[in-house]
Formats: structure tokens, C-alpha cells, sequence
């Protein structure tokens, strides 16, 4: 698996964790690593490292189970660095490559206040908006990057050039996402 694909959320402030289908993490950002410590970026950890076992299923079944009815969030009792346990949502999708499966789970901001021994309150709309902010910020990154590569491909082009029109089509769509990226919420 290549590195490239965490890289997007090597620096994001929530942890990310990408696993094949036994539940092995291949992959953490230093979010994850910092909540669930060092064995998390030794791209050999078992999720049942981190699993806090409770009765209700192990990883395997747990993924297994999503696989068959997926969800976009999920709740998993973790484990985190220090002993401490911990119920929690996570964002997870799955997809194939070369037959076989990987899961992505990114954890909102909000789970470290949410302890399995204490009920805590709902996320707050402070994380959310910081999350959203993150995520607006990083759109607006890889829009800034097709902009602009696309614009020097339009002035190298002479004015009859075949694909000329769908540059013309991506620059215009990526300038269209970018101002509604910019636009204030309702």
C-alpha cells in the first residue's frame, strides 16, 4: 500500500486509520498515533490492539458486518494510549484494490471527550465547525492546485487545440467550487 494515500491526513488534527480487511492498521496519521499510541504506526498492529473488547464482537466481525451493511459511522469501544477505554463514532468507508479490501476510519474531533465510563455530551458545534473549517481548507488547497495547473495547460495551448474547450470546462467547474466553497452557509 502506498504511502500517498494517508498523506492527505498525515497533518489533519483527527485520527486516521487505514486497515486491510483482517483488521490489520497498514496506516496512522499523528492524530491516531498520539490517541492510540506508538504500536498504531507500526503498520503491523492488529486493530484488536486497540479494540476494547466488550462482548459485543471483535474487529473482524465488527468490519464484516459493516461490509455487509455498510454505514457511514460506526461505534467502536477503543482502547486508548494509557489504558483508558473509550466508546466512540467513527466515519469509516471501504473500497477494493487488486481484489482486496481496505477500510478508512477517521475519528470526528469530539471523541476524546466521549469516555466509555462517563457519558459525555453530544459534540460540540465548535469541533464541528473546526472540522468543517478543516475540510474547507483543504478543498480549497486541492482546488487552488487544479486551478492553476489548469490555467498554465490553457496558455500553452494554441486556440484550436482539441482539448482546449475541456480545459476550458474543468477551469470553469473548478472556479464554480471554489466560489461556492467560499460562500458563507445558510
Amino acid at each position: 500500500m502506498r504511502n500517498e494515500l494517508l498523506a492527505a491526513f498525515k497533518n489533519a488534527p483527527w485520527p486516521v486509520l487505514l486497515l486491510d480487511a483482517a483488521g490489520t492498521g497498514l496506516r496512522a496519521n499523528i492524530a491516531a498515533t498520539q490517541l492510540l499510541g506508538p504500536a498504531a504506526a507500526s503498520g503491523s498492529a492488529h486493530m484488536a490492539t486497540f479494540w476494547m473488547y466488550d462482548g459485543s464482537a471483535t474487529p473482524e466481525t465488527a468490519l464484516s458486518q459493516w461490509t455487509r451493511a455498510p454505514t457511514p459511522v460506526i461505534t467502536l469501544p477503543l482502547r486508548i494510549r494509557g489504558g483508558q477505554s473509550l466508546r466512540g463514532q467513527a466515519w469509516i468507508c471501504a473500497w477494493l484494490r487488486d481484489q482486496e479490501r481496505f477500510f478508512l476510519l477517521q475519528f470526528p474531533p469530539s471523541l476524546p471527550q466521549q469516555s466509555a465510563d462517563a457519558q459525555g455530551p453530544a459534540p460540540g458545534l465548535e469541533n464541528l465547525l473546526q472540522f468543517a473549517r478543516t475540510i474547507a481548507l483543504d478543498f480549497n488547497n486541492a482546488l487552488t492546485a487544479l486551478l492553476a495547473r489548469t490555467s498554465l495547460r490553457l496558455t500553452q495551448l494554441a486556440e484550436n487545440h482539441p482539448i482546449r474547450q475541456e480545459l476550458l470546462g474543468i477551469e470553469q467547474a473548478a472556479a464554480r467550487a471554489a466560489e461556492i466553497a467560499h460562500e458563507p452557509s445558510s
